[in-house]
Order: C-alpha cells, then structure tokens, then sequence
C-alpha cells in the first residue's frame, strides 16, 4: 500500500501543472492538451511511484540522484514537468499553437507508454534466505 503522504504528495505535484494554474492558463486551444499531457503525466508518476515502493529503481538519468528516495522521484519528475510545459505554452503555444497542441498530445502519448511499461516490468527478484547457511 502507498503510504498517504506520498499520494498526499502526488496529488500536489499533480495540482500543480501549468494545466490547473490560473496566471499561466495556456490560450483556449491548448486547455484541453495540456489537460491531457497533466494525466498522462500523473498516471507515469503513480505507475512509477508503485514501483518504486516495491524495490524497483527510477530509469531516467536525470532522476537518478532520487532512487533512495522513493519521495522525492515524483516531486522532483513533477516539477520537471511543470516547468517544461510552462515553457512549452507559453514560447512554442504562443507562436506556434498547432505545432504546441500536436506536441502536447504526443507528449501525452509518450507519458501513456511509459505508465503502461512501468506496469508490466516486473518487479526484482526478492533474495530467498538461504535455510544453509554458506551452502550454495
């Protein structure tokens, strides 16, 4: 079971997206992609957070400094993401709105691939203790 405080913080990360922020509310034709990409992005972070309780190890290289804190994974993978799509609506939506709401869907897309990969890789193996000790 996920502890509360690790949901509680999920949920924040989640709140937070550009998507749910009212100063930088993307023009009406981005609301909907962005709504999209944010859960997308949630279900990889709760996919992700699951298994990263149950021993498994973050494979983004930019996270990696986080993998002996299962807590700090998805602050640090939401922040990331916060601010990347920020920065996506707000230069690339602005002058680019087509290519902005293409982007954010096939963003979306990706974020679905990984959830889905995070809930088919099986977990490690768990280290059977040996009933003979230093026979192998």
């Amino acid at each position: 079971m996920v502890p509360r405080a690790l949901m509680l913080g999920l949920l924040c990360v989640s709140l937070t997206s550009p998507a749910f922020a009212e100063e930088t509310t993307p023009s009406p034709s981005l609301k909907l992609p962005t709504v999209v990409f944010a859960g997308a992005v949630a279900a990889d972070l709760t996919t992700t957070v699951v298994f990263l309780t149950h021993g498994d190890r973050e494979g983004n290289p930019f996270l990696g400094w986080t993998n002996n804190h299962p807590v700090a994974t998805p602050i640090a993978a939401g922040a990331m993401t916060a601010v990347g799509t920020w920065a996506w609506n707000r230069y690339v939506g602005r002058k680019h709105p087509k290519l902005a709401r293409i982007g954010l869907y096939i963003g979306a897309f990706i974020e679905v691939g990984f959830a889905l990969k995070n809930t088919r890789h099986d977990p490690p193996p768990r280290q059977v203790p040996s009933l003979m000790p230093g026979y192998r």
